[in-house]
């Protein structure tokens, strides 16, 4: 499995690993999680980290579709 970075038109940027095929037009996607910076309540300090993507379900598998649209596509919906 590959570890990736996604930046999702939302904005988001996830930290996850890739299953190599491809399913229903999508990919799956392990674990996802986000990075980023809090305040360590002992120190009042701050430091990084990863934390789960969805709160919900921290060791999910998502499935993501694969949706791309090339310039050739664009210029079409330009036109």
């Amino acid at each position: 499995m590959e570890v990736v970075v996604l930046k999702l038109t939302t904005g988001e940027e996830v930290i996850t690993r890739k299953s190599p095929e491809m399913v229903q037009g999508g990919h799956i996607f392990h674990k996802p999680r986000v990075f980023q910076i809090i305040q360590d309540p002992q120190t009042g300090g701050v430091r990084a980290g990863l934390m789960p993507w969805l709160m919900s379900d921290p060791d999910a598998e998502v499935m993501i579709a694969n949706i791309h649209r090339s310039e050739e596509h664009t210029s079409e919906l330009q036109s």
